[in-house]
């Protein structure tokens, strides 16, 4: 793709208001956020319903940083065959994301229990451990 100056650059290195332009001719979308994060960036072909199952760091990303780094990951140049398109995941490809997105789920998870054996649970732990 052709930078501002007109030498060649690659999609993720475009600022990001291009580069999501370039992304949502070839069928990429966003949905309204929730809570932290103002918006959702959608693949093209992937579970768009966070209620039905869409997974986060597959079908979407909750921040222009993980599109950037996900564009990046895969080479994606907005272009045919290479668009960050749900069918364009190999089975392998596919089964390594899943593993990821578990082990990182399972870091927080694991994070959580720390929390919890560290400062006794939540709320109104101290007034337990006080007596």
């Amino acid at each position: 793709m052709l930078g501002p100056s007109g030498e060649f650059v690659e999609l993720h290195e475009l600022p990001f208001n291009i580069m999501w332009a370039r992304l949502k001719q070839v069928g990429w979308t966003w949905k309204q956020g929730s809570g932290l994060h103002p918006y959702s960036y959608f693949r093209p072909g992937a579970n768009t319903s966070l209620r039905k199952g869409a997974l986060e760091g597959r079908d979407y990303f909750s921040t222009e940083a993980a599109v950037v780094q996900f564009v990046k990951s895969r080479r994606i140049n907005g272009l045919r065959g290479r668009i960050g398109a749900v069918g364009e995941d190999t089975r392998r490809r596919a089964a390594e994301d899943d593993a990821a997105l578990e082990a990182a789920r399972e870091r927080e998870r694991a994070g959580r229990r720390t929390y919890r054996l560290v400062y006794g649970g939540g709320f109104g732990a101290g007034a337990l451990l006080s007596g």
